[in-house]
């Protein structure tokens, strides 16, 4: 029987991610996105906004993403 929860390599994450946990049940890290706004400076080179923590598994075959919520900044 296979878990339905499988953790993924780190090669799977996005490039800027920081693994913040590394659980069995896959591994948490936080991303600083773009928001898509054109007139927004994060689409220009600005800082982007977050960060956001996410938990990222593998169901199966596919990658999935949950989302956390905004992560406190240090």
């Amino acid at each position: 029987m296979q878990c339905r929860e499988q953790p993924i390599s780190k090669d799977e994450l996005p490039a800027d991610a920081e693994v913040v946990k590394e659980e069995s049940t896959g591994s948490v890290y936080l991303e600083y996105r773009t928001c898509g706004d054109e007139t927004c400076s994060c689409m220009n080179g600005g800082q982007q906004h977050g960060p956001y923590k996410y938990r990222v598994y593998r169901d199966g075959t596919t990658v999935r993403r949950e989302y956390l919520g905004k992560a406190k900044e240090n």
